[in-house]
């Protein structure tokens, strides 16, 4: 049955001590068991609308041995399996290397496969997933529709806005009205990533931010806010005070300790692709060759992140525009989104362009406050493009090109 409501659809291993001389079918018992208790009911439709369904995979015995076993009312590993590419995506987060006991595939093997035909192929949105002990404790969709992340700088000296919120209530203000205009995230930061821009400090950055993140959960409290920033302290004393996720323009370099607050704390993370500081960012644009460069470094800073114990599904790569980038090596990456979002599956990637200076630089356009036709031109190649989340500063137009955008490309 095609025509049913959306549905959250993951799998899990599970460790348990059997009962002795029981096996497979005694744990299909106990998921039937479940599900009754959840309120399915016998006689429903074949594969239509159901609260849970719960199907057993693989059965492993205490030594890591599969077991293989079929009967009318069982089949160990589960016999469409290989089929069902909503099994298969998110058992990919599991191990890609798990082979199958019957086919001799590993799971990696069986999605390459399954990609290369059409049938049978289920497109899944990744989901980013927020703590139950956040206000927020729900889960964002990404992949149907283009998210927006609303740009909040509260500092003086940001490339595009330093200094238009310097009080904050006009800060968080400005936080309230993109979440009204349509923004999905807002992302706050109290320290600037221009080139040249040096570090405020510790004490500076936690003035600038945590206010705001109190005073902006204060009003909307189903908000998702992000914190811009590369400090574990910064990032730890904000999700204290009720940020979501965070955003790190060093995907962990700078302060490593952020991958493991990242974890501790269960939150979505943006790790974004570039080199130095920016102080120095400007001398370290040498690159034999730009793309699979990029993607190797953000894949690196991926391990990085899962030994750090974040969930993969909690992940989300930016190629980092403007990053010890040049102008051409910016252009070159946003005319190779598509491939560029191919290579760095099955993980969620933002675009941020929103006024920098190289569209200005293109255009012919100075003040970048006046840079809203270029920066919607740069983000409906990158919705063209398959790209999930857009970091921008006009909200209110950005949603309504981004609209039009999906409509055409979703």
């Amino acid at each position: 049955m095609k025509e049913q409501d959306m549905f959250l659809n993951a799998v899990c291993e599970i460790e348990f001590q059997e009962p002795e001389g029981c096996g497979p079918t005694w744990l299909l018992g106990l998921c039937k068991q479940l599900e009754r208790t959840l309120g399915r009911t016998e006689g429903a439709i074949r594969n239509g609308p159901r609260p849970i369904d719960l199907d057993i995979l693989y059965y492993l015995t205490p030594k890591g041995k599969h077991v293989v076993m079929s009967s009318d009312e069982l089949s160990v590993p589960h016999k469409a399996m290989a089929e069902r590419s909503f099994v298969l995506l998110p058992l990919m987060d599991l191990g890609p290397d798990t082979r199958h006991p019957v086919l001799n595939r590993s799971t990696a093997d069986m999605v390459e496969l399954l990609v290369q035909g059409t049938e049978g192929v289920v497109d899944i949105d990744a989901v980013l997933t927020f703590p139950y002990s956040d206000p927020t404790s729900r889960m964002m969709a990404t992949g149907s529709c283009t998210l927006l992340m609303g740009v909040l700088n509260h500092t003086p000296d940001s490339f595009s806005d330093g200094g238009i919120d310097r009080d904050l209530s006009e800060a968080v203000a400005r936080g309230v009205a993109m979440l009204e205009h349509g923004a999905d995230i807002v992302d706050i930061g109290g320290q600037s990533t221009r080139p040249g821009a040096k570090c405020v400090g510790l004490e500076e950055e936690l003035a600038r931010v945590v206010p705001v993140v109190v005073g902006l959960r204060e009003c909307c409290p189903s908000a998702f806010i992000s914190v811009d920033t590369s400090s574990a302290e910064v990032a730890r004393q904000c999700l204290q005070a009720g940020a979501s996720m965070l955003n790190d323009v060093t995907a962990g370099v700078c302060d490593p300790g952020i991958l493991k607050v990242a974890a501790e704390h269960q939150v979505p993370i943006v790790l974004m692709h570039s080199r130095g500081t920016p102080e120095t960012m400007a001398d370290l644009q040498d690159y034999n060759d730009l793309l699979p460069q990029v993607v190797k470094e953000l894949r690196a800073r991926v391990e990085a992140a899962l030994e750090a114990g974040i969930y993969s599904w909690n992940i989300v790569l930016d190629p980092g525009i403007g990053f010890a980038k040049n102008m051409d090596q910016n252009m070159e990456l946003l005319r190779q989104l598509p491939k560029l979002k191919q290579q760095l599956a099955p993980y969620p990637v933002l675009l941020g362009t929103s006024r920098k200076r190289f569209i200005g630089t293109i255009t012919h356009v100075e003040r970048p406050e006046e840079r809203l036709m270029v920066t919607v031109a740069s983000c409906v190649a990158g919705v063209a493009a398959g790209i999930d989340l857009l970091r921008v500063h006009d909200v209110q137009q950005m949603k309504q090109a981004t609209l039009m955008a999906d409509a055409i490309y979703r």
